[in-house]
């Protein structure tokens, strides 16, 4: 489950359920389980008095992480392994069955649309480990994801940071950074992280107020990652 809360001292909750009996709102952007049951998001108010908005996002999905901006709008990241997942666009890559691929979605503050709803991943070759693990938003409505990239062809805007695994070297996860425009419409940029057999897997992604990057990750192969010069630790 993921949580947060907003200026406004809103809580939002988001996870996934297999309970058809799952209540949404009126107002919800999808209501139906049989459209949008798997993962949901709940809005309460800041006295914990009123459900804003329950809603459905996409079937067969997961949400990992959720963060707000200063207008309300809710932004969430996760996976799905539906080719039915609904998108406003599909300009990136279309959603590959029994695949997994990283979801990126904005709901407006009521509940009601999703100001977009896209996925982001590669094709059927490599893991297919493609998940959206961490997400956050700067001031300017910039949505900034980290995950783990398992496709050898993950959608990158520019060359690796360092060597990517190739067609039959896909036996490796790898972090991805990636920061979507404002209508979701664009990748401003993607990268992904992790030299050729080696796994560097995202935990956790923050921004400062500057627009600078900060994440961390695990690896299982340290001889392999990817350090500075001056390094606490080489």
């Amino acid at each position: 489950m993921a949580f947060c809360i907003d200026e406004e001292g809103n809580s939002y909750f988001a996870g996934s359920t297999q309970d058809e009996r799952f209540k949404t709102t009126e107002n919800a952007y999808i209501k139906d389980y049989s459209i949008g049951g798997g993962s949901y998001v709940i809005k309460v108010n800041n006295t914990g008095t009123r459900i804003i908005y329950s809603t459905f996002i996409g079937a067969y999905s997961h949400v990992s992480d959720i963060c707000t901006d200063k207008f309300g709008n809710a932004f969430l990241t996760g996976v799905t392994s539906s080719k039915n997942f609904p998108v406003t666009n599909d300009k990136f890559k279309k959603p590959i069955n029994f695949r997994q691929n990283v979801i990126i979605v904005k709901l407006n503050p009521e509940g009601s649309k999703a100001v977009y709803s896209t996925c982001i991943a590669g094709s059927n070759k490599g893991l297919n480990n493609n998940l959206g693990i961490a997400i956050a938003v700067d001031d300017s409505g910039y949505a900034y994801v980290g995950g783990i990239a398992g496709s050898f062809d993950f959608t990158t805007t520019s060359s690796p940071i360092n060597t990517f695994m190739t067609d039959n070297e896909s036996t490796r996860n790898r972090t991805f950074i990636l920061k979507l425009d404002t209508d979701g419409d664009s990748l401003i940029s993607s990268v992904c992280f992790g030299k050729v057999f080696t796994t560097i897997e995202l935990n956790d992604l923050k921004l400062d107020k500057d627009g600078r990057i900060y994440f961390v990750c695990f690896t299982y192969d340290p001889l392999g990652y990817i350090v500075t010069p001056h390094a606490f630790q080489k």
